[in-house]
């Protein structure tokens, strides 16, 4: 029987004329009744019987809204009469058609057709909320709009009697005519039916005889009330035959038939909605929400029991108390315009109530305006506690992302399809990416592609596992190198009870170049231990040597051959004690005699000697800082290191060049020497010597100081000047560091510490 708003073209159909007559005035009466009904059975706002006339559509009745809605029905009128079952349309704000006037979102009506079968009018209810009709409630749209149909044909055929009384058996209520004593003239078959009395019977009733004592004079003031005002209504149990009291709502109008006042009405069977109501009120009861009517200054007209057990105050003392009387000051600008002031729609609002003991709660509001009733209907949930764990909730997620985001480790949630959920600060720090440029995409583009697989292997244990083992692979970074990272892991439950991965990553790179650099160290200190036992040993064969030398050159018989001979040993055992010596200043062993310094007088006065070991085809340059602190040294090892230095920088430079020495003051921070195994904090005297030379290739760098390493050709070098160098330093507790670049030179930082005052 429902049709939900088929699409098809509107039809004129055809028009009509209501004009002053006794029957039009029926007809209006009747229509204005019928739209009173249907806003009671179909629980809606607004209802009307719309007829077309020539100069456009007319409104016969009009129940709960005023004539500037009318023009808002337009559309809906000319769809209605060109549909033959009840057009429904739910929202008009999701329908094409009916789009620009949203303001009427919910609309159901039913084409009155004339005697000639053609369309004349509409019945319809609709309200500014969507909504839906049950199929009794598209019943009830249907049969007034029979029933006004009806009208219109009765007003058109010549036999008018017998089609008004089928009119009025049509009707879904009681219809009646009475004259001023009471006496039925005309009724419908539902009347007989209702009140269990057959036409014999009905036609020997006065309308008083159908109610009870209690109701019997309230019908008779209403009755009289019609023949002098000319129309009333009153809602009283009617009482049948059988004693059945029946909730109805009645109607009069008073009409003049040949020249005699009758009163002509309906009566629609409120059962249903009395029973709608109790069910309302039984919930209106029940609900622990704050439930209240307000009028149009904010004033308790009705308040349910969950008030008075929310608030501890009377719900006797909150009616006729202002709203605003409960609420906290600083919240009643909000409820007055979200909630009191609003004309129309929806509202929502949060405001504090206080209770009987003083205390604030938090309440959500949410109302809604009648302004047909000029009432406010609204609800007020009580939301203290919620709000309370929203804010602990929000300051525990404030202080993790303060935690996550002050990490130094990359910290990452990948979902279980591999695409990363977030990611903190640190992880732009390791691979160079924001971490929102990354949100939504997947890990694997970040892995080292010969990583990839032991990566997602790790990440797929997380299935039966809630950690993952600790593994190390590389990831790349924005410009394409290779970070290695450590990785380590957890399950984590994630919104809509997924699951995904808690991930660390941790940038290893400063740790693996310290373990490097330790075990350098470590390697220097193994060759420093094993030089230290050959010297002694080697040294000890040298004096024998020596000795044995000396008594033979002292013998008087010796040729002038062998003498020689003896000698170039000598000079043999004599360079040889040398290279022994450096070996014990290798490893630590020999004696060291440390005192206060002039590093800048100390250089100063070595220059010359410095001078003639370049050379004539190089230039030396220096540059003194001024202000040089003292530095704890011992002067011959401090000579040793400076011509060692002096003699590769000449070798690097075959085809001349400049050596720069300079001196400088540099303070250590405790952060930097924790990173570094050679570093200590504190205040250094820095001697730099730079040349431009050829510099060293990048793989020999991590081998530069080790015992016999040279990079020069064989009977070229020892590989024992550096070596030396970085075992005096380090016997001065200092450190050096080697900056430089094939082909642009080296540069050598001595750092000794300042000596105590």
């Amino acid at each position: 029987m429902a049709s939900r708003a088929p699409h098809r073209s509107p039809s004129h159909g055809e028009t009509t004329r209501i004009g002053s007559g006794e029957f039009d005035r029926v007809i209006r009466r009747t229509c204005a009744d019928t739209a009173l009904h249907l806003i009671h059975a179909c629980g809606r706002a607004m209802a009307a019987v719309h007829v077309r006339t020539p100069s456009g559509w007319l409104a016969l009745g009009r129940q709960g809204h005023e004539p500037e809605v009318d023009s808002e029905l337009d559309a809906f009128l000319e769809y209605a009469v060109a549909t033959a079952d009840v057009m429904i349309v739910p929202d008009s704000g999701r329908d094409a058609r009916f789009a620009a006037k949203a303001d009427v979102r919910f609309f159901a009506g039913m084409r009155i057709t004339s005697s000639r079968g053609g369309a004349v009018g509409v019945v319809s209810v609709f309200d500014r909320q969507p909504g839906e009709l049950t199929d009794a409630q598209a019943l009830a749209v249907s049969l007034s709009a029979r029933q006004i149909s009806t009208l219109f044909e009765l007003r058109g055929s010549r036999q008018q009697q017998d089609t008004i009384q089928n009119i009025i058996d049509s009707l879904p209520g009681v219809f009646y005519l009475f004259d001023k004593q009471g006496r039925f003239l005309r009724w419908n078959q539902r009347f007989e039916e209702v009140s269990g009395y057959d036409r014999t019977a009905f036609s020997k009733l006065t309308a008083l005889d159908l109610f009870d004592d209690v109701d019997r004079a309230l019908v008779a003031e209403r009755i009289e009330e019609t023949f002098r005002k000319g129309e009333s209504e009153v809602e009283v149990d009617l009482v049948s035959r059988a004693g059945q009291r029946l909730p109805f709502y009645f109607t009069g109008h008073r009409v003049e038939l040949r020249g005699q006042p009758y009163v002509v009405g309906m009566g629609l069977d409120m059962s249903a909605r009395r029973t709608a109501e109790e069910e309302r009120d039984r919930l209106f009861n029940l609900s622990p929400d704050l439930l209240c009517i307000l009028d149009v200054e904010g004033r308790f007209l009705e308040l349910n029991p969950a008030w008075e057990q929310t608030l501890g105050v009377p719900r006797d003392k909150l009616r006729s108390q202002l709203a605003l009387d409960l609420v906290h000051p600083d919240d009643h600008q909000a409820l007055r315009t979200e909630l009191l002031q609003r004309k129309s729609g929806p509202a929502h609002v949060t405001t504090r109530l206080r209770t009987a003991d003083g205390q604030w709660r938090w309440f959500a509001w949410h109302g809604n305006a009648d302004p047909t009733r000029h009432l406010h209907y609204a609800v007020a949930r009580d939301i203290t506690e919620e709000r309370s764990i929203a804010q602990a909730l929000a300051a525990s997620e404030a202080r993790y992302r303060s935690l996550v985001e002050s990490a130094r480790d990359a910290i990452l949630v990948i979902r279980a399809d591999g695409t990363i959920d977030s990611a903190n600060k640190a992880f732009e720090g390791i691979v160079g990416y924001e971490p929102s440029a990354w949100v939504g995409h997947r890990f694997d583009r970040l892995v080292h592609p010969e990583d990839l697989a032991r990566a997602v292997q790790a990440l797929g244990q997380l299935d039966n596992e809630h950690h993952m083992p600790v593994f190390e692979i590389r990831v790349l970074t924005r410009d394409g190198k290779p970070v290695p990272v450590e990785i380590q892991g957890t399950q984590v439950l994630l919104e809509g009870d997924t699951l995904g991965a808690l991930v660390i990553a941790r940038d290893v790179r400063e740790r693996k170049a310290l373990d490097d650099r330790l075990q350098r160290i470590q390697r220097l200190d193994a060759i420093g231990q094993l030089a230290a036992g050959v010297a002694h040993d080697f040294n000890n064969l040298l004096q024998i040597v020596h000795g044995e030398v000396d008594l033979l050159l002292a013998h008087p018989l010796l040729s002038p051959q062998v003498k020689e001979g003896l000698e170039q040993i000598d000079e043999a055992s004599t360079r040889a004690a040398r290279i022994t010596r450096k070996l014990l200043l290798l490893s630590r062993e020999h004696e060291w005699h440390g005192e206060p310094l002039d590093m800048n007088d100390l250089v100063t006065r070595f220059l010359p000697m410095l001078k003639r070991l370049l050379g004539t085809r190089h230039h030396l340059e220096w540059h003194p800082a001024s202000g040089t602190p003292m530095a704890l040294g011992d002067l011959g090892m401090l000579e040793q290191v400076l011509m060692n230095l002096i003699i590769n920088a000449r070798d690097a430079m075959p085809e001349g060049g400049t050596v720069t020495i300079s001196s400088s003051v540099v303070e250590v921070a405790p952060d930097r020497a924790a990173k570094e195994p050679d570093v200590e904090p504190g205040t250094f005297v820095q001697i730099a010597v730079a040349d431009t030379g050829t510099g060293i290739a990048p793989e020999h760098l991590p081998h530069l100081f080790e015992p016999l390493f040279t990079t020069k050709p064989v009977g070229e070098g020892t590989g024992l000047g550096l070596a030396t160098l970085y075992g005096i330093v380090r016997r001065h507790h200092g450190w050096v560091e080697v900056d430089s670049t094939p082909g642009e030179g080296a540069r050598f930082l001595l750092h000794f510490p300042v000596a105590e005052s």
